[in-house]
């Protein structure tokens, strides 16, 4: 019923915004009109006039801008001497009919102001928008990087894209520039530092689809108001609508899918709710030990809002069967409801060695709380490294904590933050470096992994991740609650002898390669699924 509400409301959104907008111009009206009279002692029809212009302009900016959407300026004179004629000329008819259904038609003056009001607001409607914010036609031309397709229509909903770092980053882009090889039109929406609606705004290689960016800077009801918004004209030629989080683009574009009646698929990733209490400081346990535990209100509500989310989607994706049991087990998500899809396992190129980080240890990461930076420098610190340093590329909200940590504990020469540098640059640099780490509290999938092993560099990751146990087994992990245990292993692989054995054990490891043609045909197999149900 809500659904059905809000899909009638989007169908009608210039009328309602006109309606709208005409009430809040009258509200400035009669707020204006009573200020002047009872405050500043104006005589009341002065008040009137000037509260009449004022609310007149209020109107004139609401209606234009937003009601009709019309954001060309250089008419805006003519447009609003216009619109105050027409103003004028409706007062008049409104005083007229008002006359006329009283005196003559003996109807009572207020339903005679509720009948002028309807008139007049209907011939106001089509006068304000075929005459005064008339958009003039234009002729239709195809956007130079939608290639033809006779084949589905996917729109790619997500929170971060290149330049922005990071797994639904990557992902977005990959899995867009591989469906479109496969004749599947796409488009992307994502918040962005810089908004626009072209990929060479921002001067980022077109790849065959366009990108649309939403400023992530405004306030969150804003930000969530402009993407629904987005969404909502980008779903209507959409077959499906494909998601990368739940929340912060999940959320509108759940809502614009249900508006225009389209198919939802999740693809999951990190954990939203697990995520938000440890970046909140409600929790520092693990992903599975977290729903394990209790919860307070706050941490209750969003469960149930993010189990309400669920509820509306068509298909969840999941990249590890850790995640899918969570979703099973904990938010009910039934067996048909989703599906595992195994993540990316490429087949690299080859990577030239960046030899100047020989003696160095290196982690990459977004710099927040959940990575467990700051127990891994602490860790690292207390470890005899005999010349190896560790350095960390990333960027994010913990930055300044971590280099203050560092300095704090006199490690300036053996620990190092650097910026985040391309991914390409970071596997030059992972291949040319003694080990990888990854100590995150949890790693559902921890793609940089698959990419040592497939360089057969050593990694020491986190125990608590999604990956399959017979691997697991075959890797060096470490408790990440745990500082002795993180120094220990580190100290293990700072011994040659042991680092030259576990490189040729890790060569030895046997896994089926995934690249990004392959997870594009698994989602138009999906997609096409899905639409003939």
């Amino acid at each position: 019923m809500f659904t059905f509400f809000l899909r009638q409301i989007y169908k009608r959104r210039q009328v309602v915004k006109f309606i709208i907008s005409g009430s809040t111009a009258t509200l400035v009206n009669f707020a204006i009109l009573y200020s002047l009279t009872e405050f500043a002692g104006l005589w009341y029809l002065f008040s009137s006039v000037i509260a009449f212009v004022l609310a007149v302009m209020v109107s004139f900016f609401l209606q234009k801008f937003w009601t009709f959407s019309d954001d060309d300026k250089s008419q805006i004179k003519k447009q609003m001497a216009m619109y105050y004629i027409v103003t004028t000329v409706n007062l008049g008819l409104n005083t007229a009919g008002m006359f006329v259904l009283v005196e003559r038609f003996g109807i009572w003056y207020i339903f005679a102001q509720a009948i002028m009001t309807i008139a007049i607001s209907v011939e106001g409607f089509f006068a304000y928008k075929l005459l005064i914010f008339k958009k003039p036609k234009k002729e239709f031309k195809a956007r130079e990087s939608e290639a033809p397709s006779n084949g589905l229509k996917v729109l790619i909903a997500t929170g971060i894209y290149p330049p922005d770092i990071g797994g639904p980053a990557t992902y977005a882009r990959s899995l867009a520039q591989e469906l479109v090889k496969l004749d599947v039109n796409v488009k992307v929406l994502t918040y962005s530092d810089e908004p626009g609606d072209r990929n060479n705004e921002l001067g980022i290689m077109n790849y065959g689809f366009d990108v649309y960016r939403v400023d992530r800077n405004k306030n969150i009801l804003v930000r969530y108001y402009n993407y629904l918004r987005q969404a909502c004209k980008l779903a209507e030629e959409a077959d499906i609508i494909y998601i990368l989080d739940l929340v912060s683009a999940g959320l509108p574009a759940i809502l614009a899918a249900k508006i225009q009646n389209k198919k939802v698929i999740f693809r999951t990733g990190g954990d939203f709710l697990w995520e938000k209490a440890f970046q909140a400081g409600w929790t520092d346990l693990p992903l599975t030990k977290y729903y394990q535990g209790k919860k307070s209100l706050k941490e209750n509500l969003l469960f149930f809002f993010c189990k309400r989310l669920l509820k509306k989607i068509d298909l969840i994706l999941f990249s590890t069967r850790l995640q899918s049991e969570i979703y099973r087990q904990y938010y009910k998500v039934q067996g048909e409801k989703f599906e595992n899809l195994a993540n990316i396992n490429p087949r690299l190129r080859e990577v030239r060695p960046n030899k100047d980080y020989k003696n160095s240890i290196v982690s990459a990461s977004r710099l927040v709380k959940l990575k467990n930076l700051e127990r891994l420098i602490r860790a690292f610190n207390k470890v005899n490294s005999r010349g190896v340093k560790l350095i960390i590329f990333g960027e994010g909200p913990e930055e300044p904590n971590l280099k203050k940590l560092i300095k704090d504990l006199g490690a300036e020469e053996k620990i190092s933050l650097k910026n985040k540098v391309s991914h390409g640059q970071l596997l030059e640099i992972i291949s040319g470096a003694k080990f990888f780490i990854q100590p995150s509290i949890t790693d559902i999938s921890p793609q940089l992994v698959f990419e040592c092993l497939s360089l057969s560099k050593p990694v020491i990751v986190t125990k608590e991740t999604g990956l399959d146990s017979d691997l697991t087994r075959r890797l060096i992990t470490i408790d990440p609650l745990s500082e002795e245990n993180i120094k220990e292993e580190i100290e293990n692989l700072l011994d040659q002898k042991n680092l030259d054995k576990y490189t040729d054990d890790l060569r030895k490891i046997e896994f089926r390669k995934r690249d990004w043609e392959d997870i594009a045909e698994e989602h138009n197999r999906l997609f096409k699924d899905i639409i003939n149900e």
